[in-house]
């Protein structure tokens, strides 16, 4: 049941609107930091490679560690670009960019973001949470 008043509005847009503003992007910036992380572990601890590479493909279902940014690199400014779309009521769909920087160059870089959201009642009210958030290279 949705309840309103003059000032406010439906509880289902209120939280998806509360969703969909800072929240989304400060969870994918958070695990596309947590990505970036697990790149540089994994230049620095090559004996590991295989493991990582298995936690890696939680985080995305394509090859973006074939971009291989040189050792040493750090990743800066991470923001969404342009417009979200919903692909349906649970998926929304956006870019994120971001500065790479190495000891030889700094250039921008994005990637496509994929959120998968559920929603959920407990007592009547409305919760959404995110339930997965992946990174793909755009399709040429």
């Amino acid at each position: 049941m949705k309840y309103e008043t003059a000032e406010m509005k439906p509880v289902s847009e209120a939280i998806d609107d509360e969703i969909n503003s800072n929240s989304l992007e400060a969870i994918s910036t958070q695990k596309l930091t947590e990505y970036f992380e697990l790149i540089k572990l994994k230049q620095q601890h090559p004996e590991f490679a295989e493991d990582i590479n298995a936690q890696l493909l939680s985080f995305t279902n394509d090859s973006l560690t074939a971009k291989n940014y040189k050792n040493g690199f750090s990743i800066s400014n991470i923001k969404q670009s342009g417009t979200r779309k919903a692909v349906s009521d649970t998926v929304k769909v956006f870019t994120l960019t971001y500065t790479v920087t190495t000891d030889s160059e700094v250039f921008q870089d994005s990637v496509l973001t994929s959120i998968n959201s559920v929603t959920s009642y407990l007592q009547s009210v409305e919760a959404v949470s995110i339930k997965k958030v992946r990174f793909e290279k755009f399709k040429k």
